[in-house]
């Protein structure tokens, strides 16, 4: 199912920014008011959330990241709070400290930015402030007005419209009155800009829940959602509704003004102001250079184009990705992903995708290619993000031959399905001699197709390439990129850009592409192993869930190397990452599940079924 959520005012009240799942991944999107023109922001991000307008209209602020964890020991959130121009680019992180940084509020001045964030020892949430750019990070609130520290929480701040106060939903058993095992304890509080002189707004130890709050434009008023149901309501199992209400600035008389049957929850208000909008000078225009393209299953590839068009001075970046459609993965074409990077002045790219000519009867059949995560002046706004790309069958009657029986196909297809590249025309050249030395003799082509192929599999190039993205992701447990066959697919390609096998170099750009992928990972806050730890409670947990797929135990000696190159930086996260990856003793271990998995990635292009892997892997010596 689809989600729209987090809906959020411009200042000058003619759009509406908000969070989406409606391209598979949540992403922050943009529409005008009255609900036109919805259209992506960014969705180079994991789990965006909490947006909020800079007052000039310029940035929005949101936090985002790791929000759920993998149920293993020590496994934790990471939550942080970035920034961007409105167009998507020049995306930012501003917190680096702490486990959960959220709810990011700007004041109405544009300097600050106050937010709330699990950092301290105690584990609690408390309202934090900083300056726009994120420095300056200091604390608003403390552990207060409660007499068990695990009762307290700050959360949801919200600056007034004249910058003097700060409206938050804090939680506290009120020194010891509520006991809040059984009871309500999280109400509504405003307070000074610089975290004193403390209010509390509302009073309800029987309601179910807290509000999420925003002030009117003129600081008059605030409007809330909130249950509807009590405390009673929620032991009993009853569904009741959450609704919106308004209530006087000082928490009195309010309002029910939203209020629906059981079951139905509104939530996520927002006030439409009524300021006035600031420019931006104009980014640079990504997009596909057609909405659709089209290519015969025997034109062995199609060409995608992506222009760029608007301010070409600084450069630009976007990812690329295609997804099945009528046409598969399996059946008509081969899967790319990839980063398209353009240099200052430069205004096109060219994608290649491979298409499969499968002899087959099957009609035009189409998949997606779409264009993602852009990255320094870029934006997708006014350019075309997705576009279809059609193979076109040439067969009305099943063929007297499959073209796989052709030599020149076979080995090319190998090419495309083991290497995820075009031959080498050296390479090429071998492989299809190998074969066609044989002449007329039927035996003996049907033995080096046999040996080629076993090449193909057991190649360098495929298989170090393929079982290091597996181990990647067994050790990277809440990778969001982790699918199954596209997942190593992906990784495989990433990894192996540039890579010939047996070129000057390539166990160089090998090891250079394997640091930068990790590199990748780590910087985006996605190496979930990492978070909150220290470098030897790192190495640790690497080493125990070596262990636990493994089946391994590395040495000692091993683990206080890693350790000490840490803390003396001789190594980095990632280089110590990939040194654990690439442990001998680890990949021998996870030989035969590699082995056999590569078998369907390679040959049958999908992932296994449970009990044909069971099968062949209990098959293995």
């Amino acid at each position: 199912p689809v989600y729209d959520g987090g809906p959020v005012w411009s200042p000058d009240g003619s759009r509406i920014a908000f969070t989406s799942n409606r391209d598979y991944n949540f992403a922050i999107y943009m529409m005008n008011a009255d609900g036109s023109n919805a259209r992506l922001v960014t969705d180079k991000t994991l789990e965006p959330g909490a947006i909020a307008w800079s007052p000039d209209g310029s940035k929005i602020a949101f936090s985002d990241g790791i929000r759920g964890v993998p149920d293993v020991v020590g496994a934790k959130p990471s939550v942080h709070i970035y920034t961007l121009n409105v167009d998507g680019t020049q995306l930012t992180k501003l917190t680096n400290d702490g486990i959960i940084n959220d709810g990011p509020s700007w004041s109405p001045d544009g300097k600050q930015i106050a937010f709330n964030s699990i950092r301290d020892p105690d584990g609690r949430f408390k309202i934090w402030v900083m300056n726009a750019d994120g420095s300056d990070q200091r604390r608003l609130t403390n552990i207060h007005g409660t007499s068990n520290a695990l009762f307290y929480g700050d959360g949801g701040p919200v600056w007034s419209p004249d910058g003097s106060k700060i409206l938050f939903n804090g939680y506290r058993d009120f020194n010891g009155t509520r006991n809040c095992y059984v009871v309500n304890c999280a109400e509504l509080l405003v307070m000074n800009a610089d975290g004193s002189n403390e209010v509390q707004l509302t009073s309800d130890p029987n309601r179910d829940g807290g509000y999420g709050a925003r002030w009117s434009p003129d600081g008059t008023k605030i409007v809330a959602a909130r249950s509807f149901g009590t405390i009673a309501d929620h032991q009993a199992g009853l569904s009741k509704p959450t609704g919106i209400v308004v209530m006087n600035a000082d928490g009195s008389n309010e309002v029910r003004i939203l209020i629906r049957s059981n079951g139905w929850v509104d939530a996520q208000v927002d006030w439409q102001p009524l300021s006035a909008p600031s420019t931006e000078p104009p980014p640079s225009v990504l997009g596909f250079s057609a909405s659709a393209f089209s290519a015969y299953e025997d034109s062995r590839s199609i060409s995608i184009t992506v222009k760029r068009t608007g301010n070409l001075n600084p450069t630009a970046s976007c990812y690329y990705a295609t997804e099945d459609g009528t046409a598969t993965v399996k059946n008509n074409y081969g899967p790319v992903f990839g980063t398209l990077r353009f240099a200052s002045g430069e205004a096109s790219k060219t994608i290649s995708i491979a298409v499969t000519d499968n002899g087959a009867v099957q009609g035009n059949t189409s998949f997606k290619i779409g264009l993602f995560d852009n990255e320094g002046n870029a934006t997708f706004l006014g350019g075309i993000r997705e576009a279809t790309v059609t193979v076109l069958d040439k067969d009305t009657v099943p063929r007297n031959k499959n073209p796989i029986d052709d030599t020149y196909y076979f080995v090319r297809q190998h090419y495309v399905d083991f290497l995820n590249r075009e031959p080498d025309p050296e390479g090429f050249a071998f492989w299809v001699n190998e074969i066609e030395s044989c002449g007329s003799d039927e035996q003996c082509r049907e033995v080096k197709r046999i040996n080629v192929s076993a090449a193909f599999y057991l190649s360098t190039e495929f298989q170090e390439i393929g079982s290091f993205v597996y181990r990647f992701n067994l050790l990277n447990p809440d990778n969001a990129n982790d699918g199954g066959f596209l997942s190593i697919i992906r990784g495989m390609q990433e990894i192996g850009r540039g890579i010939i096998v047996g070129q000057p170099g390539w166990q160089e750009q090998l090891q250079a592409n394997k640091l930068a992928f990790v590199q990748r990972y780590y910087d985006d806050d996605r190496l979930v192993l990492s978070y909150g730890r220290t470098d030897e409670e790192w190495v640790d947990l690497l080493f125990q869930y070596v262990n636990t797929y493994g089946g391994v135990t590395l040495p000692e000696t091993q683990r206080v190397a890693l350790v000490n190159g840490l803390e003396t930086g001789t190594e980095t996260r990632p280089t110590v990452f990939i040194r654990v990856l690439d442990d001998e003793q680890f990949k021998a271990a996870l030989f035969n599940q590699v082995f056999v998995l590569m078998q369907y990635y390679g040959y049958l292009r999908r992932d296994p079924d449970d009990d044909g892997y069971g099968f062949w892997l209990n098959s293995r010596p």
